[in-house]
């Protein structure tokens, strides 16, 4: 009887520790032209809870961390001046990393995965 509670008690802290698993999404992002640094241009991923999204900012060199507790296909998203360009990434239990150029088009700005 103690052991099968004591069974009961751990699978529960099983599954509730799972949800909190975080995949660390991580990466460069650069201009095509390195005119200007991206360095403070904010990021969000979003997956597919629409109401939960991961924030980030590009820090010094261009790199940026972002841990996301979803997993699955996702969009990446930067914002830059009042423009916002997109890709898909992949969220996963192990760490992911993404490098991404930002690209100049006439119609605004577009992020291509390297």
């Amino acid at each position: 009887m103690r052991w099968t509670r004591g069974l009961g008690v751990g699978a529960c802290l099983l599954v509730l520790a799972a949800p909190a698993q975080a995949g660390l999404i991580f990466g460069t992002i650069r201009w095509q032209d390195q005119s200007t640094t991206t360095a403070g241009l904010p990021i969000q991923v979003q997956c597919a809870d629409p109401n939960q999204h991961y924030d980030g900012t590009v820090q010094e060199r261009g790199d940026y961390r972002i841990y996301v507790t979803e997993l699955g296909n996702c969009q990446f998203k930067v914002t830059v001046g009042n423009q916002r360009a997109a890709a898909e990434v992949g969220s996963y239990e192990d760490e992911v990393r993404y490098d991404f150029l930002l690209v100049r088009t006439a119609d605004g700005v577009q992020l291509v995965r390297q």
